[in-house]
Protein backbone atom coordinates (compact mmCIF):
# COMPACT_ATOMS: atom_id res chain seq x y z
CA UNK A 1 0.00 0.00 0.00
CA UNK A 2 2.82 2.36 0.86
CA UNK A 3 4.81 1.74 -2.56
CA UNK A 4 1.45 2.56 -3.98
CA UNK A 5 1.10 6.03 -2.77
CA UNK A 6 4.06 6.48 -3.42
CA UNK A 7 3.99 5.63 -7.34
CA UNK A 8 0.70 7.46 -7.29
CA UNK A 9 2.44 10.80 -5.63
CA UNK A 10 5.43 10.07 -8.09
CA UNK A 11 3.03 9.78 -10.71
CA UNK A 12 1.18 13.10 -10.31
CA UNK A 13 4.41 14.69 -9.76
CA UNK A 14 5.74 13.52 -13.50
CA UNK A 15 1.71 15.24 -14.49
CA UNK A 16 3.43 18.04 -13.23
CA UNK A 17 6.25 18.59 -14.93
CA UNK A 18 5.08 17.08 -18.12
CA UNK A 19 1.70 18.93 -18.79
CA UNK A 20 1.56 17.76 -22.50
CA UNK A 21 0.49 14.51 -21.12
CA UNK A 22 -2.21 15.75 -18.76
CA UNK A 23 -3.60 17.73 -21.15
CA UNK A 24 -3.64 14.85 -23.13
CA UNK A 25 -5.40 12.47 -20.41
CA UNK A 26 -7.84 15.99 -19.70
CA UNK A 27 -8.97 15.47 -23.25
CA UNK A 28 -9.85 12.17 -23.49
CA UNK A 29 -11.97 12.08 -20.04
CA UNK A 30 -14.04 15.01 -21.27
CA UNK A 31 -15.14 12.84 -24.47
CA UNK A 32 -14.95 9.83 -22.24
CA UNK A 33 -17.41 11.62 -19.77
CA UNK A 34 -19.64 13.32 -22.65
CA UNK A 35 -18.46 16.83 -21.21
CA UNK A 36 -18.10 18.14 -24.75
CA UNK A 37 -21.41 17.55 -25.85
CA UNK A 38 -22.53 19.31 -22.19
CA UNK A 39 -20.37 22.58 -22.76
CA UNK A 40 -21.91 23.34 -26.30
CA UNK A 41 -25.31 22.50 -25.78
CA UNK A 42 -25.00 24.94 -22.47
CA UNK A 43 -23.29 27.65 -24.59
CA UNK A 44 -25.96 26.60 -27.76
CA UNK A 45 -28.93 27.22 -25.07
CA UNK A 46 -26.91 30.37 -23.79
CA UNK A 47 -26.88 32.10 -26.79
CA UNK A 48 -30.37 30.98 -28.52
CA UNK A 49 -32.35 31.97 -24.79
CA UNK A 50 -30.43 35.37 -24.89
CA UNK A 51 -31.73 35.95 -28.97
CA UNK A 52 -35.01 34.32 -28.46
CA UNK A 53 -36.79 34.71 -24.65
CA UNK A 54 -38.28 31.38 -25.32
CA UNK A 55 -39.38 30.83 -21.45
CA UNK A 56 -41.22 28.16 -22.87
CA UNK A 57 -38.43 25.98 -23.99
CA UNK A 58 -36.23 27.11 -21.50
CA UNK A 59 -37.47 23.75 -19.11
CA UNK A 60 -37.10 21.24 -22.53
CA UNK A 61 -33.24 22.66 -22.74
CA UNK A 62 -32.42 22.41 -18.61
CA UNK A 63 -33.98 18.49 -19.07
CA UNK A 64 -31.56 17.86 -21.95
CA UNK A 65 -28.55 19.34 -20.44
CA UNK A 66 -29.41 17.02 -17.62
CA UNK A 67 -29.47 14.04 -19.13
CA UNK A 68 -26.21 14.94 -21.17
CA UNK A 69 -24.48 15.15 -18.05
CA UNK A 70 -26.47 12.32 -16.48
CA UNK A 71 -23.94 10.11 -18.76
CA UNK A 72 -20.92 10.66 -16.54
CA UNK A 73 -22.87 9.56 -13.69
CA UNK A 74 -23.93 6.61 -15.39
CA UNK A 75 -20.71 5.82 -17.07
CA UNK A 76 -18.49 5.64 -13.31
CA UNK A 77 -18.84 3.02 -10.66
CA UNK A 78 -20.75 3.94 -7.99
CA UNK A 79 -17.94 3.59 -5.37
CA UNK A 80 -15.91 6.12 -7.85
CA UNK A 81 -18.52 8.59 -6.73
CA UNK A 82 -18.65 7.32 -3.18
CA UNK A 83 -14.84 8.46 -2.86
CA UNK A 84 -14.95 11.39 -5.03
CA UNK A 85 -17.83 12.87 -2.78
CA UNK A 86 -15.71 11.82 0.45
CA UNK A 87 -12.76 13.88 -0.66
CA UNK A 88 -14.47 16.65 -2.02
CA UNK A 89 -15.97 16.99 1.61
CA UNK A 90 -12.56 16.51 3.07
CA UNK A 91 -11.52 19.54 1.00
CA UNK A 92 -14.45 21.70 2.50
CA UNK A 93 -13.80 20.62 6.14
CA UNK A 94 -10.24 21.18 5.40
CA UNK A 95 -10.86 24.74 3.70
CA UNK A 96 -13.25 25.32 7.11
CA UNK A 97 -10.78 24.33 9.44
CA UNK A 98 -7.76 27.19 7.94
CA UNK A 99 -10.66 29.78 7.98
CA UNK A 100 -11.03 29.04 11.72
CA UNK A 101 -7.58 29.07 12.51
CA UNK A 102 -7.23 32.44 10.82
CA UNK A 103 -9.87 34.08 12.35
CA UNK A 104 -8.61 32.85 15.78
CA UNK A 105 -5.66 34.36 14.73
CA UNK A 106 -7.28 37.52 14.18
CA UNK A 107 -9.14 37.49 17.40
CA UNK A 108 -5.75 37.25 18.84
CA UNK A 109 -4.67 40.40 17.03
CA UNK A 110 -7.33 42.06 18.19
CA UNK A 111 -6.38 41.58 22.26
CA UNK A 112 -2.96 42.24 21.66
CA UNK A 113 -4.09 45.70 20.12
CA UNK A 114 -6.44 45.93 23.27
CA UNK A 115 -3.08 45.73 25.23
CA UNK A 116 -0.74 48.51 26.30
CA UNK A 117 3.01 48.30 25.27
CA UNK A 118 4.28 46.50 27.79
CA UNK A 119 2.62 43.05 28.97
CA UNK A 120 3.59 40.72 31.11
CA UNK A 121 2.64 37.02 30.91
CA UNK A 122 2.50 35.05 34.63
CA UNK A 123 1.20 31.53 35.51
CA UNK A 124 3.13 28.45 37.18
CA UNK A 125 5.36 26.12 35.69
CA UNK A 126 4.63 24.96 32.08
CA UNK A 127 1.50 27.18 32.10
CA UNK A 128 2.71 28.22 28.39
CA UNK A 129 3.95 31.75 29.79
CA UNK A 130 7.01 31.75 27.23
CA UNK A 131 4.95 30.15 24.13
CA UNK A 132 2.12 33.01 24.65
CA UNK A 133 5.09 35.42 24.36
CA UNK A 134 6.29 34.12 21.61
CA UNK A 135 2.79 33.33 19.60
CA UNK A 136 2.31 37.46 20.36
CA UNK A 137 5.29 38.42 19.08
CA UNK A 138 5.00 36.62 15.95
CA UNK A 139 1.47 38.16 15.27
CA UNK A 140 2.81 41.17 16.53
CA UNK A 141 5.55 41.57 14.29
CA UNK A 142 3.05 41.25 11.19
CA UNK A 143 0.67 43.34 12.40
CA UNK A 144 3.88 46.19 12.55
CA UNK A 145 4.13 45.42 8.72
CA UNK A 146 0.47 45.82 8.21
CA UNK A 147 0.26 49.04 9.90
CA UNK A 148 3.52 50.12 8.24
CA UNK A 149 1.69 49.56 5.07
CA UNK A 150 -1.49 51.31 6.13
CA UNK A 151 0.53 54.50 6.94
CA UNK A 152 2.13 54.46 3.92
CA UNK A 153 -1.10 54.05 1.86
CA UNK A 154 -2.45 57.26 3.83
CA UNK A 155 -0.42 59.22 3.08
CA UNK A 156 -0.19 58.01 -0.46
CA UNK A 157 -3.87 59.59 -0.88
CA UNK A 158 -2.99 62.49 0.77
CA UNK A 159 -0.89 63.40 -2.04
CA UNK A 160 -1.94 61.53 -5.01
CA UNK A 161 -0.21 63.47 -7.88
CA UNK A 162 3.48 63.00 -6.00
CA UNK A 163 5.69 60.70 -7.67
CA UNK A 164 6.44 57.90 -4.62
CA UNK A 165 7.93 55.41 -6.73
CA UNK A 166 10.90 57.98 -6.64
CA UNK A 167 11.25 58.82 -3.24
CA UNK A 168 11.21 54.98 -2.64
CA UNK A 169 14.44 54.34 -4.69
CA UNK A 170 16.30 56.78 -3.21
CA UNK A 171 15.08 55.67 -0.18
CA UNK A 172 16.33 52.25 -1.39
CA UNK A 173 19.69 53.54 -2.25
CA UNK A 174 20.65 55.00 1.15
CA UNK A 175 19.81 51.79 2.62
CA UNK A 176 22.16 50.03 0.94
CA UNK A 177 24.74 52.67 1.24
CA UNK A 178 24.49 51.85 4.81
CA UNK A 179 24.90 48.17 3.79
CA UNK A 180 27.57 48.75 1.69
CA UNK A 181 29.41 50.75 4.58
CA UNK A 182 32.29 49.02 5.94
CA UNK A 183 33.05 48.65 9.43
CA UNK A 184 34.42 52.07 11.08
CA UNK A 185 34.36 54.04 8.48
CA UNK A 186 32.35 57.71 9.11
CA UNK A 187 29.14 57.77 8.13
CA UNK A 188 27.74 60.30 5.43
CA UNK A 189 24.39 61.28 6.67
CA UNK A 190 23.28 62.95 3.85
CA UNK A 191 23.09 59.75 1.87
CA UNK A 192 22.49 56.98 4.46
CA UNK A 193 19.60 55.79 6.24
CA UNK A 194 19.68 53.22 8.32
CA UNK A 195 16.92 53.94 11.71
CA UNK A 196 13.77 56.46 12.26
CA UNK A 197 16.07 59.02 13.34
CA UNK A 198 18.37 59.07 10.00
CA UNK A 199 15.29 58.96 7.81
CA UNK A 200 13.68 61.84 9.40
CA UNK A 201 17.15 64.13 9.11
CA UNK A 202 17.69 62.46 5.52
CA UNK A 203 14.35 64.21 4.70
CA UNK A 204 15.09 67.40 6.38
CA UNK A 205 18.32 67.81 4.40
CA UNK A 206 16.13 67.27 0.85
CA UNK A 207 14.06 69.92 2.25
CA UNK A 208 16.97 72.42 2.54
CA UNK A 209 18.51 71.59 -0.98
CA UNK A 210 15.03 71.85 -1.97
CA UNK A 211 14.74 75.36 -0.45
CA UNK A 212 17.61 76.36 -1.84
CA UNK A 213 17.20 75.41 -5.20
CA UNK A 214 13.58 75.02 -5.95
CA UNK A 215 13.65 73.09 -9.00
CA UNK A 216 10.90 70.39 -9.18
CA UNK A 217 14.33 67.93 -10.02
CA UNK A 218 14.89 67.96 -6.43
CA UNK A 219 11.46 67.60 -5.40
CA UNK A 220 11.45 63.68 -7.07
CA UNK A 221 9.82 65.78 -9.98
CA UNK A 222 6.52 67.24 -7.74
CA UNK A 223 5.45 70.07 -9.09
CA UNK A 224 4.05 72.52 -5.93
CA UNK A 225 2.41 75.30 -8.88
CA UNK A 226 0.47 72.68 -10.33
CA UNK A 227 -0.37 70.36 -6.88
CA UNK A 228 -1.24 70.96 -3.35
CA UNK A 229 1.92 70.94 -0.75
CA UNK A 230 -0.81 70.67 2.36
CA UNK A 231 -3.15 68.37 3.59
CA UNK A 232 -6.21 69.63 5.53
CA UNK A 233 -7.14 66.13 7.81
CA UNK A 234 -10.36 68.51 8.86
CA UNK A 235 -7.71 67.95 12.39
CA UNK A 236 -4.31 69.73 11.25
CA UNK A 237 -2.93 70.86 8.28
CA UNK A 238 -0.40 68.27 7.16
CA UNK A 239 2.95 69.79 5.53
CA UNK A 240 4.28 67.91 2.49
CA UNK A 241 7.73 67.46 3.72
CA UNK A 242 5.87 66.32 7.36
CA UNK A 243 4.41 63.23 5.44
CA UNK A 244 7.42 62.42 3.32
CA UNK A 245 9.15 62.12 7.14
CA UNK A 246 6.37 59.53 8.14
CA UNK A 247 6.64 58.09 4.67
CA UNK A 248 10.39 57.41 5.04
CA UNK A 249 9.84 56.27 8.20
CA UNK A 250 7.49 53.86 8.05
CA UNK A 251 8.69 52.29 4.71
CA UNK A 252 12.24 51.43 6.87
CA UNK A 253 9.66 49.57 8.78
CA UNK A 254 7.65 47.86 6.06
CA UNK A 255 10.67 46.98 4.03
CA UNK A 256 13.23 45.59 6.69
CA UNK A 257 14.19 41.99 5.61
CA UNK A 258 15.31 41.33 9.24
CA UNK A 259 13.35 40.13 12.16
CA UNK A 260 11.38 42.58 14.01
CA UNK A 261 11.72 40.61 17.19
CA UNK A 262 14.42 41.43 20.13
CA UNK A 263 14.41 38.49 22.24
CA UNK A 264 16.70 37.02 25.15
CA UNK A 265 15.89 33.60 24.04
CA UNK A 266 16.05 32.71 20.12
CA UNK A 267 12.63 32.98 18.15
CA UNK A 268 11.98 32.10 14.31
CA UNK A 269 10.06 34.08 11.89
CA UNK A 270 9.57 32.99 8.36
CA UNK A 271 7.61 35.67 6.94
CA UNK A 272 8.99 35.96 3.36
CA UNK A 273 9.12 38.25 0.74
CA UNK A 274 8.13 38.49 -2.94
CA UNK A 275 10.93 39.91 -4.16
CA UNK A 276 9.45 42.69 -6.43
CA UNK A 277 11.59 45.49 -7.33
CA UNK A 278 8.95 47.54 -6.60
CA UNK A 279 6.66 47.23 -3.49
CA UNK A 280 7.31 44.11 -2.29
CA UNK A 281 4.88 42.13 -0.01
CA UNK A 282 4.97 39.50 2.62
CA UNK A 283 3.93 36.22 3.15
CA UNK A 284 2.55 36.30 5.97
CA UNK A 285 0.69 32.90 6.54
CA UNK A 286 1.49 31.07 9.58
CA UNK A 287 -0.99 27.68 8.48
CA UNK A 288 -0.49 26.32 5.09
CA UNK A 289 3.31 26.14 5.25
CA UNK A 290 5.28 22.55 4.70
CA UNK A 291 7.97 22.56 7.15
CA UNK A 292 10.34 22.83 4.51
CA UNK A 293 8.82 26.16 2.83
CA UNK A 294 9.48 27.35 6.51
CA UNK A 295 12.72 26.81 6.83
CA UNK A 296 13.66 28.23 3.70
CA UNK A 297 11.90 31.73 5.02
CA UNK A 298 13.46 31.54 8.24
CA UNK A 299 14.71 34.46 9.83
CA UNK A 300 15.89 34.52 13.51
CA UNK A 301 15.08 37.20 16.21
CA UNK A 302 18.05 39.51 16.99
CA UNK A 303 20.18 39.26 20.29
CA UNK A 304 19.01 41.73 22.67
CA UNK A 305 21.36 43.71 24.21
CA UNK A 306 20.74 45.07 27.44
CA UNK A 307 22.17 48.15 27.09
CA UNK A 308 20.28 49.18 24.51
CA UNK A 309 17.89 49.99 26.82
CA UNK A 310 20.31 51.53 30.17
CA UNK A 311 19.40 55.13 29.96
CA UNK A 312 22.27 55.52 33.11
CA UNK A 313 24.95 52.97 33.51
CA UNK A 314 26.10 50.90 30.72
CA UNK A 315 27.11 47.12 31.55
CA UNK A 316 29.82 48.14 28.65
CA UNK A 317 31.44 51.28 28.13
CA UNK A 318 31.08 52.71 24.82
CA UNK A 319 29.01 50.65 23.69
CA UNK A 320 27.51 51.15 19.69
CA UNK A 321 24.21 49.43 21.03
CA UNK A 322 23.58 51.96 23.49
CA UNK A 323 20.57 53.56 22.87
CA UNK A 324 20.11 52.66 19.78
CA UNK A 325 16.78 50.73 19.76
CA UNK A 326 13.89 52.67 18.30
CA UNK A 327 11.30 50.04 17.18
CA UNK A 328 10.20 46.30 17.34
CA UNK A 329 8.99 43.57 19.24
CA UNK A 330 11.30 42.87 22.46
CA UNK A 331 10.38 39.11 24.24
CA UNK A 332 12.44 38.86 27.83
CA UNK A 333 11.86 36.05 28.89
CA UNK A 334 12.44 35.40 32.82
CA UNK A 335 12.92 38.79 33.69
CA UNK A 336 12.48 38.31 37.07
CA UNK A 337 15.99 36.60 37.21
CA UNK A 338 17.59 39.79 34.82
CA UNK A 339 16.23 42.59 36.99
CA UNK A 340 15.69 40.65 40.33
CA UNK A 341 12.58 42.07 43.02
CA UNK A 342 12.77 45.34 45.45
CA UNK A 343 14.12 43.23 47.95
CA UNK A 344 16.73 41.70 46.56
CA UNK A 345 18.40 44.80 45.07
CA UNK A 346 18.00 47.00 48.39
CA UNK A 347 22.23 46.29 48.78
CA UNK A 348 22.77 47.88 45.38
CA UNK A 349 23.77 51.47 45.44
CA UNK A 350 22.12 54.12 42.76
CA UNK A 351 25.86 55.57 42.95
CA UNK A 352 27.71 52.50 42.42
CA UNK A 353 30.19 52.89 40.03
CA UNK A 354 29.53 49.42 38.74
CA UNK A 355 26.04 48.99 36.62
CA UNK A 356 23.49 47.53 38.69
CA UNK A 357 19.68 47.18 38.52
CA UNK A 358 19.54 50.48 40.78
CA UNK A 359 21.34 52.52 38.49
CA UNK A 360 20.89 51.31 35.23
CA UNK A 361 17.26 53.46 34.35
CA UNK A 362 16.35 49.91 33.02
CA UNK A 363 12.74 50.27 34.00
CA UNK A 364 12.74 54.10 33.42
CA UNK A 365 13.63 53.54 29.76
CA UNK A 366 10.93 50.86 29.34
CA UNK A 367 8.54 53.61 30.98
CA UNK A 368 9.14 56.04 28.08
CA UNK A 369 9.72 53.63 24.84
CA UNK A 370 6.96 54.44 22.85
CA UNK A 371 8.41 58.12 22.87
CA UNK A 372 11.34 56.64 20.34
CA UNK A 373 8.72 54.30 18.44
CA UNK A 374 5.88 56.07 17.52
CA UNK A 375 4.88 57.57 13.90
CA UNK A 376 1.41 59.37 12.79
CA UNK A 377 0.21 58.64 16.33
CA UNK A 378 0.98 54.53 16.12
CA UNK A 379 3.44 53.02 18.52
CA UNK A 380 5.68 50.72 16.72
CA UNK A 381 7.15 48.68 19.87
CA UNK A 382 5.48 46.28 22.28
CA UNK A 383 7.50 44.65 25.11
CA UNK A 384 6.61 40.84 26.19
CA UNK A 385 7.90 39.53 29.39
CA UNK A 386 7.06 36.39 31.43
CA UNK A 387 7.47 35.28 35.27
CA UNK A 388 5.80 32.92 37.36
CA UNK A 389 4.24 35.78 39.49
CA UNK A 390 4.98 39.45 38.60
CA UNK A 391 6.16 40.72 42.23
CA UNK A 392 9.48 38.39 40.76
CA UNK A 393 10.33 42.13 38.70
CA UNK A 394 8.98 44.07 41.84
CA UNK A 395 6.82 47.18 42.47
CA UNK A 396 8.22 48.66 38.62
CA UNK A 397 6.64 45.54 36.81
CA UNK A 398 2.78 46.72 37.59
CA UNK A 399 3.91 50.48 36.66
CA UNK A 400 5.15 49.38 33.47
CA UNK A 401 3.34 46.21 32.49
CA UNK A 402 -0.22 45.03 31.93
CA UNK A 403 -0.78 41.16 33.85
CA UNK A 404 -1.92 38.50 31.85
CA UNK A 405 -1.96 35.42 34.00
CA UNK A 406 -2.97 32.37 32.21
CA UNK A 407 -5.59 30.62 34.32
CA UNK A 408 -6.05 27.60 32.78
CA UNK A 409 -4.77 25.85 29.67
CA UNK A 410 -7.21 23.49 27.61
CA UNK A 411 -6.19 20.20 26.54
CA UNK A 412 -5.42 20.26 22.51
CA UNK A 413 -8.77 20.66 20.30
CA UNK A 414 -8.55 19.63 16.83
CA UNK A 415 -10.27 21.59 14.08
CA UNK A 416 -9.85 18.48 11.35
CA UNK A 417 -9.71 15.03 12.16
CA UNK A 418 -10.96 13.95 8.65
CA UNK A 419 -14.03 11.63 8.49
CA UNK A 420 -14.87 8.35 10.37
CA UNK A 421 -12.84 6.76 8.18
CA UNK A 422 -9.65 8.76 9.94
CA UNK A 423 -11.03 8.62 13.95
CA UNK A 424 -12.30 4.85 13.33
CA UNK A 425 -8.83 3.74 12.37
CA UNK A 426 -6.82 6.16 14.89
CA UNK A 427 -9.25 6.18 18.02
CA UNK A 428 -10.32 2.22 17.86
CA UNK A 429 -8.43 0.09 15.54
CA UNK A 430 -4.39 1.92 16.06
CA UNK A 431 -4.81 1.19 20.25
CA UNK A 432 -5.35 -2.53 19.10
CA UNK A 433 -2.28 -2.86 16.79
CA UNK A 434 -0.13 -0.86 19.61
CA UNK A 435 -1.01 -3.24 22.02
CA UNK A 436 -0.76 -6.58 19.62
CA UNK A 437 2.91 -4.26 18.53
CA UNK A 438 4.16 -4.60 21.89
CA UNK A 439 3.52 -8.24 22.55
CA UNK A 440 5.25 -9.45 19.59
CA UNK A 441 7.72 -7.30 20.43
CA UNK A 442 7.99 -8.90 23.67
CA UNK A 443 7.69 -12.06 22.97
CA UNK A 444 9.63 -12.35 19.62
CA UNK A 445 11.92 -9.78 19.71
CA UNK A 446 11.56 -9.77 15.75
CA UNK A 447 9.91 -8.23 12.65
CA UNK A 448 7.84 -11.10 10.99
CA UNK A 449 6.44 -10.27 7.27
CA UNK A 450 2.35 -10.05 9.02
CA UNK A 451 3.69 -7.63 11.57
CA UNK A 452 5.96 -5.32 9.11
CA UNK A 453 3.00 -4.84 6.69
CA UNK A 454 0.41 -3.59 9.47
CA UNK A 455 3.10 -1.83 10.96
CA UNK A 456 3.86 0.09 7.66
CA UNK A 457 0.13 0.89 7.46
CA UNK A 458 -0.94 1.74 10.71
CA UNK A 459 2.19 4.16 10.48
CA UNK A 460 0.88 5.66 7.16
CA UNK A 461 -2.81 6.47 9.37
CA UNK A 462 -0.86 7.36 12.61
CA UNK A 463 1.58 9.84 11.09
CA UNK A 464 -1.51 11.66 8.72
CA UNK A 465 -3.33 11.83 12.09
CA UNK A 466 -0.11 13.51 13.53
CA UNK A 467 0.23 15.66 10.88
CA UNK A 468 -3.47 17.11 11.40
CA UNK A 469 -2.84 17.75 15.05
CA UNK A 470 0.06 19.43 14.13
CA UNK A 471 -1.79 21.38 11.57
CA UNK A 472 -5.13 21.96 13.03
CA UNK A 473 -4.25 21.47 16.53
CA UNK A 474 -4.97 24.41 19.03
CA UNK A 475 -5.15 25.16 22.83
CA UNK A 476 -7.58 27.95 24.26
CA UNK A 477 -5.78 29.87 27.42
CA UNK A 478 -7.97 31.43 29.52
CA UNK A 479 -6.37 34.47 30.78
CA UNK A 480 -6.79 37.02 33.23
CA UNK A 481 -5.83 40.30 32.15
CA UNK A 482 -5.24 43.33 34.69
CA UNK A 483 -3.95 46.56 34.56
CA UNK A 484 -0.70 46.87 36.62
CA UNK A 485 -1.62 48.56 39.76
CA UNK A 486 -3.07 46.22 42.37
CA UNK A 487 -6.05 47.54 42.19
CA UNK A 488 -7.09 46.60 39.04
CA UNK A 489 -10.24 44.89 38.27
CA UNK A 490 -9.72 41.05 36.52
CA UNK A 491 -10.85 40.03 33.27
CA UNK A 492 -10.79 37.03 31.69
CA UNK A 493 -10.45 36.60 27.69
CA UNK A 494 -9.79 33.75 25.28
CA UNK A 495 -6.07 33.34 23.58
CA UNK A 496 -5.95 30.87 21.42
CA UNK A 497 -2.49 29.01 21.00
CA UNK A 498 -2.07 26.90 17.49
CA UNK A 499 0.33 24.52 17.25
CA UNK A 500 1.10 25.17 13.82
CA UNK A 501 2.25 28.88 14.62
CA UNK A 502 3.74 28.72 17.90
CA UNK A 503 5.24 25.22 17.79
CA UNK A 504 7.11 25.36 14.17
CA UNK A 505 10.29 25.55 15.93
CA UNK A 506 9.71 28.50 16.89
CA UNK A 507 11.65 28.57 20.25
CA UNK A 508 13.46 26.18 22.17
CA UNK A 509 11.97 25.41 25.64
CA UNK A 510 14.90 24.76 27.09
CA UNK A 511 17.13 27.65 25.69
CA UNK A 512 19.24 27.64 28.69
CA UNK A 513 20.39 24.08 28.27
CA UNK A 514 23.72 24.91 26.73
CA UNK A 515 24.51 27.05 29.83
CA UNK A 516 23.92 24.02 32.09
CA UNK A 517 25.03 20.89 29.60
CA UNK A 518 29.12 21.67 29.83
CA UNK A 519 28.66 21.36 34.20
CA UNK A 520 26.75 18.39 33.52
CA UNK A 521 29.10 16.94 31.02
CA UNK A 522 32.42 17.55 32.72
CA UNK A 523 31.25 16.46 36.27
CA UNK A 524 31.85 12.50 35.18
CA UNK A 525 28.69 11.75 37.52
CA UNK A 526 25.43 9.58 36.03
CA UNK A 527 21.99 8.37 37.32
CA UNK A 528 23.64 5.42 38.87
CA UNK A 529 26.45 7.02 40.58
CA UNK A 530 24.47 8.55 43.17
CA UNK A 531 23.89 7.61 46.68
CA UNK A 532 20.44 5.57 47.25
CA UNK A 533 18.67 5.27 50.55
CA UNK A 534 18.75 2.03 52.65
CA UNK A 535 15.59 2.18 54.17
CA UNK A 536 12.60 4.24 54.34
CA UNK A 537 13.81 5.73 57.22
CA UNK A 538 16.93 8.06 56.11
CA UNK A 539 19.88 8.24 58.35
CA UNK A 540 21.74 10.74 60.03
CA UNK A 541 24.43 10.32 57.72
CA UNK A 542 21.78 10.01 54.86
CA UNK A 543 20.59 13.65 56.07
CA UNK A 544 24.34 14.83 56.38
CA UNK A 545 24.78 13.91 52.35
CA UNK A 546 22.00 16.45 51.45
CA UNK A 547 24.12 19.15 51.90
CA UNK A 548 20.99 20.70 53.40
CA UNK A 549 20.92 24.54 55.40
CA UNK A 550 17.93 22.87 57.40
CA UNK A 551 19.93 19.87 58.48
CA UNK A 552 22.64 21.84 59.39
CA UNK A 553 20.35 23.96 61.23
CA UNK A 554 19.12 20.92 63.08
CA UNK A 555 22.64 19.56 63.80
CA UNK A 556 23.77 23.12 65.08
CA UNK A 557 20.93 22.92 67.60
CA UNK A 558 21.02 19.69 68.62
CA UNK A 559 24.87 20.21 69.74
CA UNK A 560 23.52 23.53 71.42
CA UNK A 561 20.77 21.39 73.35
CA UNK A 562 23.64 18.74 74.42
CA UNK A 563 25.93 21.14 75.83
CA UNK A 564 23.24 22.85 77.76
CA UNK A 565 21.83 19.26 79.34
CA UNK A 566 25.43 18.65 80.12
Amino acid sequence: MINLYRWCVSFFEFLKEKSIYFKVLAVIWAFNFNLITIVIGAIAFYLYFFVSFDFSGLFTSLIKLFLDAFICFCGADILLWVFLAYFVILRKIKEWSYKKLEHNEYKNRGLINSLPVAVMNCGTMAAGKTSTSTDMSLSTSIMHKDMALEIMIKHDMRFPNFCWLKFEDDLKKCYENHLLLEEGKPINFKNTIFNLASSKHWVLNKLDIYLKDPVIENLWGYDINKYRTEYDNDLVIVDLFDSLISYSKVFLIYTATTSLIFANISIREDIESDYSQFLEMWNCDFFHRTPAESDRASRFAHIIDYDMFRLGKKMVENNRNSNAFEFGVVVLSEIGKERKNNLENRELKKKSEECNQNNDLFNTSLKMIRHRATVDNYCFVKIFTDEQRPESWGSDARDVCSVLTIAEKSDLKILYKGLFFDGFIHDILYPKFKSFYLKMRNLRGDNTLFVHILKNIFSFFENRCEKLENRFGYYILEIEMQSGRLEGKKNTVKYYLSRKKTFSNRYSSDCYASFFEPMAYFSGIGLVDFVTYRSVQQEKEEMKIQNSFFYNDMSEYTQISNRLEI
